[in-house]
């Protein structure tokens, strides 16, 4: 993307963004500049809009469908689904129903999150989305005190959260990382 010294050039342009280094001012530990036009951006913004030219104009996210935890999360959400159905009736509005919520929440937050075009909005929903698979941790562990999951339904939905929650962990991290170095 952008080269190691870049942040530290008096102004230039990049992509057509003209700026300037402003003095020595931080915000959140970021250096400031002065675009053309005269508003200010941190270096992480400045680096996410040169960023979206990279990329032809795209948003942040680009293609969420590449993300492999997206895609985790929505085999997750289509094992709770078929193992819901074989729920009791009488649990069709209640524990059946929040578990398809949680689990669908996941994979939209993920989705919506990478969609954005700010890292710091990304690894908000990040976050949502982490704590919408511990919802569903729980209510899966309810439903086996309850007897309602089968044996194999219950060790193939604890190896997709588990998955997805080591994913949904490790991107958060990158994206620290990156915002970080930014």
């Amino acid at each position: 993307m952008i080269s190691g010294g870049w942040g530290e050039c008096p102004e230039g342009s990049v992509y057509g963004i003209r700026y300037t280094a402003y003095g020595s001012t931080r915000s959140f530990g970021a250096r400031r500049y002065r675009l053309e036009g005269g508003s200010f951006a941190s270096k992480s913004s400045l680096i996410t809009r040169v960023s979206y030219f990279e990329r032809g104009g795209r948003t942040m996210g680009g293609n969420h469908t590449e993300l492999e935890v997206r895609n985790i999360s929505m085999e997750l959400a289509e094992a709770i689904y078929r193992t819901t159905t074989k729920f009791p009736t009488t649990e069709r509005f209640g524990l059946s129903n929040q578990m398809r919520r949680a689990a669908v929440s996941i994979a939209s937050n993920i989705a919506e999150g990478r969609g954005r075009r700010s890292t710091r909005d990304f690894k908000r929903f990040l976050d949502i989305a982490y704590g919408s698979l511990l919802e569903l941790e729980t209510q899966l562990s309810l439903s086996k005190r309850l007897g309602y999951l089968s044996a194999e339904n219950s060790q193939r939905s604890d190896e997709l959260t588990s998955r997805t929650g080591r994913l949904l962990n490790g991107l958060r991290r990158s994206l620290i990382a990156i915002s970080e170095r930014g």
